[in-house]
C-alpha cells in the first residue's frame, strides 16, 4: 500500500479536534476585535462580548473548525506535507474563518458580504480569530509530534544500550512511528518507502 493511500494518523486525530477548538476559543477572540477596533474596549463592553460572542459567534466558529480540520486533512493526506506550520496554520484558519462568516452572513441576511460596515467588521472579526485558532491547532499538533518523537528518542536510546535493538532508526514520515532505516514499510501504517516512493524513514532527532 502505497504511502500516499495512508492517512497522517497522530496529527489527523489531533486536527479533528479542530472545531472544539474554534469554538471554545474563537468566538471571544472575534468579538474581542470587534469591539477593539469599534473603540469599545472597556470592562463592560469585554464582559458583554464574553456573554454574547458564543450565542452569536458559535456556529459560525465550530464550521470553521470543521473547514479547517478539512483544509489540514487535505493538505497532509492529499498534498503530503509533512505537518501544518505555524503562518499555514493561521492562513487555512483565516481562510476558514472568513468562508464560515460569508456562509453565515448569506444564510441569515441574504448576501455574503452585505453592505453595512457592520457586517464587515463581523467579517474581518472572523478572520482574526480564525487565524488565531488555526496558529493554536497547528502549534498544538506539531508540539505534540515533537514530544512524540522525542520520547521515541529517549525509548530507543534505552533498548539500543540494553542491547534489545540495534541498528538506525527513525520515524515513518506518515505516521510518525519508530522503525528502522532501512524498513521497506510502515509496520504500523503499511507506508512503503521501496524505489516506487521518494518517502523514507526520517532520523531520530534529540
Amino acid at each position: 500500500m502505497d504511502v500516499k493511500d495512508q492517512q497522517t494518523a497522530d496529527r489527523l486525530d489531533k486536527l479533528s479536534l479542530a472545531p472544539l477548538v474554534f469554538g471554545a476559543v474563537g468566538p471571544p477572540i472575534g468579538f474581542f476585535i470587534l469591539i477593539a477596533g469599534e473603540g469599545r474596549a472597556n470592562s463592560a463592553a469585554l464582559f458583554f462580548a464574553l456573554i454574547v460572542s458564543y450565542a452569536i459567534g458559535a456556529v459560525p466558529a465550530l464550521a470553521a473548525g470543521c473547514l479547517y480540520s478539512l483544509l489540514g486533512f487535505l493538505c497532509l493526506r492529499v498534498l503530503r506535507l509533512s505537518r501544518i506550520g505555524f503562518f499555514l496554520g493561521c492562513a487555512l484558519g483565516a481562510f476558514s474563518g472568513v468562508v464560515s462568516m460569508m456562509t453565515w452572513s448569506l444564510v441569515k441576511f441574504g448576501s455574503l458580504l452585505p453592505q453595512s460596515n457592520g457586517f464587515t467588521q463581523f467579517i474581518l472579526a472572523g478572520t482574526g480569530a480564525g487565524a488565531a485558532c488555526g496558529a493554536v491547532v497547528s502549534m498544538w499538533t506539531n508540539a505534540a509530534a515533537a514530544s512524540r518523537r522525542k520520547e521515541d528518542a529517549h525509548k530507543f536510546a534505552k533498548l539500543s544500550s540494553d542491547g534489545s535493538l540495534s541498528g538506525p532508526h527513525g520515524h515513518c514520515p506518515n505516521c510518525e512511528a519508530l522503525i528502522p532505516m532501512d524498513a521497506l514499510a510502515c509496520p504500523r501504517c503499511h507506508a512503503e518507502f521501496g524505489e516506487s516512493t521518494a518517502w523514507r524513514p526520517t532520523p531520530l532527532t534529540p
